[in-house]
């Protein structure tokens, strides 16, 4: 029996759109918002000059390896087209994370999540991860937030430092042994994972070389 999240990978990659606005905040890609057949709405990232659709693709699968799959949408590959006068190009499909707030303060949301969301910066190796690109998933005046992260067009280098506010805020600190376990899984699965169908070889050794170096360090850093 198929898991929900893969069902919900093939749907996306076969629904049909209903609607296509292009996202008035759109930068180097063209992005629109679109809603598919049974009401389900995306953000659709058009393949072109500076697509990085390869990048938000493979942030998915980084964070299904961690088991985080709570804080990056589901995002697929596929054929997209915003309109019968564009032609059909290769895109990156990611559910739409709905009712949202934009760039809350980190000390609102549950101190795990900012946890997590420090280790995958370090792991994907984020150079722009700014308020405009994490979410409060419901708000935060619901009382119970929950930190999304999104937009991840600027990942995967082979070396530097991220350029992450949630990284940074817990940069060399502690890291908590709870979360080592899936750290831990992520690093025996990647080889057999589609990260390296999306990356290149030097960025998946890269992946594989960051891994290793937080799990065995005590603080947060990449090599």
């Amino acid at each position: 029996m198929a898991e929900p999240v893969d069902t919900l990978v093939e749907y996306l990659r076969t629904a049909k759109p209903l609607a296509v606005v292009r996202n008035p905040t759109s930068g180097a890609n063209e992005t629109y918002i679109v809603s598919l057949e049974g009401g389900v709405a995306i953000v659709a990232k058009y393949g072109g000059p500076h697509p990085n659709i390869k990048q938000e693709a493979a942030a998915w699968v980084m964070a299904r390896l961690l088991g985080w799959e709570d804080m990056v949408a589901v995002t697929v590959l596929s054929a997209f087209r915003p309109s019968q006068g564009h032609e059909i190009r290769e895109s990156s499909l990611q559910v739409a994370w709905h009712p949202h707030e934009v760039g809350p303060d980190l000390d609102s949301l549950p101190a795990e999540d900012v946890w997590r969301g420090a280790l995958f910066d370090a792991i994907v190796m984020h150079r722009d991860r700014h308020p405009n690109n994490w979410l409060a998933c419901p708000p935060v005046a619901s009382g119970e937030p929950r930190l999304k992260l999104i937009d991840h067009g600027h990942t995967w280098d082979t070396g530097g430092q991220p350029s992450s506010r949630i990284y940074e805020k817990h940069q060399g600190k502690p890291i908590p042994n709870e979360l080592r376990t899936a750290l831990g899984g992520a690093l025996r699965r990647v080889d057999r994972s589609p990260l390296p169908q999306l990356i290149d070889g030097a960025a998946v050794e890269a992946v594989r070389k960051r891994l290793t170096f937080v799990l065995q360090s005590e603080t947060l850093g990449v090599p």
